[in-house]
């Protein structure tokens, strides 16, 4: 996608939508965890890692945090910036690196 086609697409997002989504699932998630479906626990958790909601709201969380860059400096400021890195957020052959402490 194009940079601006990104941006666009960071800035319109319906926020409490998202919001309400990821209330939902977590919802779904502790009641089946409550009649011990472990299975679709496991599925429900997976499904909600991956959701686009999910890693929308936490780049935005991050971003609204105004903290430090983490151990690879990088810090997303435009909404095309955003918008990639929730996107590309947790990629298969991805390994967490060490948090860094200041």
């Amino acid at each position: 996608m194009k940079t601006q086609e990104l941006a666009t697409k960071w800035q319109n997002i319906d926020w409490s939508a998202n919001e309400q989504a990821l209330a939902k699932m977590q919802q779904e998630i502790a009641l089946e965890a409550w009649e011990k479906n472990f299975s679709t626990v496991r599925h429900l958790q997976k499904q909600l890692v991956n959701s686009l909601q999910a890693k929308t709201l936490a780049v935005r969380h991050v971003c609204e945090s105004k903290s430090q860059p983490g151990i690879d400096n990088v810090i997303w400021e435009t909404d095309s910036d955003k918008m990639t890195a929730a996107i590309t957020l947790n990629p298969p052959d991805y390994v967490a690196q060490p948090s860094r402490l200041t």
